[in-house]
């Protein structure tokens, strides 16, 4: 089920577009009867009746023009604030029609309202029926609609009311249209219906229809015209650019903000890698004065011992004499037995010492693998506290599972991108093809039948209709919308090569040229006998055209045309500049998609590093358990240690005492030892200057040859190679300052064990004399920082870069909301410029009608002053418009806002809600509702208010419904185009009688659309 509408009138005047109301219908509505009511548009219409008491008071005509504001959704009700709370008052209600609570009348659970709207020209075809629930519960009021005349037309009332809940459920949509949305779907962005009803169904508001003008505020004046004239839309299409600027400017705030907080964190990480790097800088000066320094100790130690050496060769030699005949001696006392119990438990005293020394060295052993395990782990943590450092706190799991997802949504956004890539090829190919009359089917036949020399044009395609009689000749064309068009004598050759290639093309024959020119050459002028031929097999009719032979019709109104290649070649730029359009939105999602895709991985590389830290501090915690276990065996052994060596010495004194039965040999062999102890001790003498000097120590912490060593100490003064302490002293200085750099004070007790250590061994390495080489060496002490720097190496290069890296994406980001910014800042700029122009343009426009009203009553003149109050961030755009009118003919303009009648203000008001009308370029369908029409006014102010509601009425094409009372009737059926009378003369009666309406419609047709409803179940005049 549809309706066709003009795309761009149905979205700013909503589905009933410019269409008038010309009917209305009510169930269970107060008193008022479901017969239908027929509205004269364009009109004013008088509203009277006769009540109960003789008067109009009572006849339901009130209730009826709240039907009506209902219906077109006045702003009044707040439909979108309390979702038409207020309508339910509406309803029928027993004791609101008084009636006798002995009648049991229930009151009505829902109701409806439907209104008739139709179009001035061709009013028929194109009518909407719109439908409105009202209910006594939530949802107070719904809405639906449907095409043409969809009305309750039984013969009585009974059977109307079965028909309504009927014709309700088979109006569209299929979910009913709240009330909130009910005047942007039905009516769109600009009021369809302003009111002034005296009634207390709903809450008074001040409006600039009713006697409340002089309480409202300029600004509020000035929405209300605006809403008159049309332009909510325009300011909300300004509300909307607004909106999007601030979004630009907030998101670039946030992207500037977050880029100077993580360069804050950037640098102290960058901080750091420098502070590595001057470290190891510094290490490596330390280490040139710690090999300068070896360098003169080796070689001023090894000329020394070059000395002792010579001497000790002479003692070796009358030592060795000596030892000869010590040797002699002992061999003679070897040859005494000693007792083998002896012999045998000094043997097994020293097998069991043996075994506890080893088994020593092994706990030691593996105290040491220990130890190194824990030096490995707190190597391998510096680098991963580094990359966990931006961990955002979420598991592995999770991390790796938003990785996947956000693979697969810039698979999705690539997959669209390559979608949306290969639509704009298809277009480029289409709109070639369309340009070149070789479009759709016809273009495959011509194409094929140029492989035998047939040259054919697509019918549709060379037919350039008048606009006049487009609609008509594109519904005739319809049917042979494929057609193809070839020359009369090939047309069976053509048939036959197209039978097994392209099934069903259709083909028509045309005569050649008696100038030979080809059948694109001719164009239109080609098929013309087949037009002529088609125009005679066909009959209008008023939704299309006929095919009388076939009991056929086409119905017209193609939107877009379809006949004429200029035609056909537009609609394929259309579509290709929206393919281009849906192209460059896939390709920037692509970017966004690929962003967030490295933002991911590098939180999942976080939560990797953070999961390891994690395993490290639960194996450090085993080793530190296991080391204790380790320790406690260690002191058992070792106090076990001096025991065993004690009883293996014992033993062994055992065997010596026996030797005493020996003296004599012994006394010979003690002479003789003597002399080997003197030169031993010698020998010792000398050998413990070599020892002190160390010689192979130098050599082995020097690393290289003598001649190297002296070399270097050739280069340095003669004072430096004497004193050498000096060099060792500048080295110390700078690994102190090494140790600085990684945070490590004289004073501090909370230090990692490894700087800790470093610092003990660096103090110790400073202090040393090294009299027979030092005891703590250069690597001993830059071992642990060496270690840390190199652990840190590969991430240092990981933070440079990714620095580096982030602050090119970050800036990129900065640079693009930048321009976005700007952009929308200017695209703003000049629609509020522009808009503000329209506006003032619209306003005085008001302001002229308004004094051109005022003047033709016989008034002194009126004008509107306004000023225009731009917005600032978020707020509305405030237009304050302050009404002015001379009291008399030489006074100035006074504001609204000064002491008038009633009278006086409501004759303003009127006037200016006409001016507004006056100045409306597009009125179409409006509807003024005015309650009480006469009150407050004197005789000339009425008939110069209604002879000024006529006229607007007429000249702008809007429907005004006013209530008269019985002193304005008589004045009223001199400008009104129609009279509704309402009737309920007594109050036993349940319901109104059925309205009747006096009035004329020039238009034939459309009061024609809507004669029968009217007429059905209504007794005769």
């Amino acid at each position: 089920m549809g309706v066709v509408t003009n795309s761009q009138e149905t979205a700013g005047r909503g589905v009933v577009g410019v269409r008038h109301l010309v009917g209305l219908q009510t169930f269970d509505i107060a008193r008022l009867t479901n017969h239908a009511v027929p509205i004269v548009p364009g009109t004013f219409v008088a509203v009277s009746g006769t009540g109960p008491q003789g008067d109009s008071n009572g006849s339901g005509k009130t209730s009826f023009l709240a039907a009506v504001s209902v219906l077109l959704a006045d702003p009044q009700w707040r439909l979108s604030v309390n979702g038409g709370r207020y309508a339910a008052n509406l309803l029928f209600k027993p004791d609101a029609a008084g009636l006798d609570p002995a009648q049991r009348f229930p009151p009505a659970p829902y109701g409806y309202i439907v209104g008739v709207f139709a179009r001035s020209a061709e009013p028929g075809p194109d009518s909407v029926t719109v439908w409105v629930r009202v209910s006594a519960s939530a949802p107070f009021v719904e809405a639906r609609w449907a095409p043409g005349l969809h009305v309750a037309d039984a013969d009585n009332e009974a059977e109307r009311i079965l028909q309504a809940d009927a014709l309700w459920q088979q109006s569209e949509p299929k979910k009913p249209i709240s009330a909130r949305r009910m005047a942007e779907v039905l009516y769109g962005d600009a009021p369809r219906c302003l009111t002034y009803l005296d009634t207390q169904m709903r809450p008074r508001v001040p409006s600039l229809l009713s006697q409340q003008m002089t309480e409202m505020e300029p600004e509020t004046i000035g929405d209300s015209l605006i809403a008159l004239a049309g332009l909510d839309a325009d300011l909300a299409s300004e509300t909307a650019q607004r909106g999007k600027f601030l979004q630009h400017e907030s998101e670039l705030a946030t992207a500037v903000k977050n880029d100077t907080a993580a360069r804050a964190e950037e640098e102290a990480d960058l901080a750091g890698v420098a502070a590595r790097q001057t470290a190891r800088e510094t290490i490596k000066q330390a280490r040139g004065f710690w090999r300068r320094y070896l360098a003169c100790r080796l070689h001023r130690a090894h000329d020394e011992d070059q000395r002792l050496e010579e001497s000790t060769k002479a003692i070796k030699e009358l030592r060795g004499e000596a030892e000869n005949q010590r040797d002699q001696l002992s061999d003679r006392l070897a040859e005494l037995r000693v007792p083998k119990r002896l012999i045998e438990d000094e043997e097994q005293k020293r097998r069991e010492r043996d075994h506890l020394k080893a088994s020593l060295e092994g706990v030691r052993a593996e105290r040491a693998t220990v130890t190194s395990r824990q030096t490995q782990l707190a190597e391998e943590r510096p680098p991963l506290r580094s990359i966990a450092a931006g961990w955002s706190g979420t598991d592995a799991d999770t991390a790796r599972q938003t990785v996947t997802g956000r693979q697969h949504d810039l698979a999705r956004a690539s997959v669209n991108a390559e979608r949306a890539m290969s639509e704009v090829e298809e277009a480029e190919r289409g709109l070639h093809l369309a340009g070149a009359g070789l479009s759709g089917n016809p273009g495959k036949a011509i194409q094929i039948l140029t492989e035998i020399g047939i040259e054919g044009i697509a019918v549709l395609d060379v037919v350039e209709p008048a606009p006049e009689s487009r609609d008509a000749w594109e519904a005739r064309l319809w049917p042979w919308r494929d057609a193809v068009a070839v020359p009369g004598e090939r047309l069976a050759d053509a048939a036959g090569y197209l039978t097994s290639r392209l099934p069903g093309t259709q083909l028509v024959g045309v005569p050649s040229d008696p100038q030979g020119r080809a059948l694109s050459a001719r164009g239109q002028e080609a098929v013309e006998d087949f037009l002529t031929n088609l125009d005679q097999q066909t009959d209008p009719s008023p939704s299309g055209i006929g095919f009388p032979s076939l009991n056929a019709v086409v119905v017209s109104g193609f939107d877009p045309p379809i006949a004429g290649r200029d035609t056909r070649v537009k609609a394929a730029e259309g579509r290709l500049s929206a393919a281009r359009e849906s192209l460059t939105e896939a390709q920037r999602a692509v970017a966004v998609e690929e962003n967030r895709l490295k933002l991911a991985e590098t939180d999942l590389e976080a939560a990797l590093a953070a999961a390891r830290l994690a395993k490290i501090s639960a194996e450090e915690r085993e080793l530190d358990t296991k080391l204790v276990e380790i320790d406690d065996r260690l002191g058992a052994l070792s106090e076990r240690e001096e025991p065993a060596e004690a009883a293996w010495e014992e033993a062994r004194l055992a065997v010596k005492s026996i030797e005493a039965d020996f003296k004599t040999t012994q006394v010979l062999l003690d002479s003789a030892k003597e002399e080997v102890t003197r030169q031993r001790r010698a020998l010792e003498g000398v050998e413990r200057q070599r020892e002190v000097l160390a010689v192979n120590v130098w050599l082995r912490l020097w690393g290289q040859g003598i001649e190297a060593a002296t070399e270097v100490a050739a280069a340095e003064p003669t004072t430096t190679v004497d004193r050498p302490e000096s060099l060792k002293r500048r080295a110390s200085e700078l690994l102190k300052e090494a140790l600085r750099i990684f945070g490590v004070e004289s004073d501090r007790d909370d230090l990692a064990p490894d700087l800790g250590e470093a610092a003990a061994l660096r103090e110790r390495f400073s202090d040393e004399t090294d009299a027979r080489g030092p005891s703590v060496i250069f690597d001993d002490v830059s071992a642990p920082l060496l270690a840390r720097i190199a652990g840190a190496a590969d991430n240092d290069q990981v933070i440079t870069t990714r620095v580096s890296e982030q602050r090119r994406i970050r800036q990129e980001l900065i640079d693009e909301l930048e321009v976005e910014a700007e952009t929308s800042a200017e695209v703003l700029k000049r629609l509020q410029e522009m808009l503000e122009r329209h506006i003032e343009r619209v306003l005085t426009l008001i302001s002229k009608a308004y004094n051109r009203l005022d003047h033709q009553r016989g008034g002194s003149g009126a004008l509107l002053d306004f000023t225009s109050v731009r917005p600032e961030g978020a707020g509305e755009w405030r237009w304050q418009v302050t009404p002015r009118w001379r009291r008399s003919r030489t006074g100035p303009p006074i504001s609204y806002r000064e002491t008038a009648n009633s009278a006086q203000v409501k004759v303003q008001a009127i006037q200016l809600v006409l001016a507004a009308m006056l100045a409306d370029s597009d009125p179409h369908g409006r509807v003024l509702v005015l309650d009480e029409l006469g009150n407050s006014l004197g005789e000339v102010n009425r008939r110069d208010t209604l002879a000024a509601l006529s006229k607007v009425a007429e000249e702008q094409q809007v429907t005004i419904l006013g209530t008269c009372q019985d002193s304005v009737l008589t004045d009223a059926a001199d400008y009104c185009g129609e009279l509704l009378w309402f009737e309920h003369t007594t109050t036993s009666e349940t319901y109104n009688q059925p309205t009747r309406a006096w009035g004329s419609d020039h238009n034939g047709a459309r009061a024609a659309l809507t004669a029968d409803w009217i007429r059905h179940g209504r007794p005769p005049f």
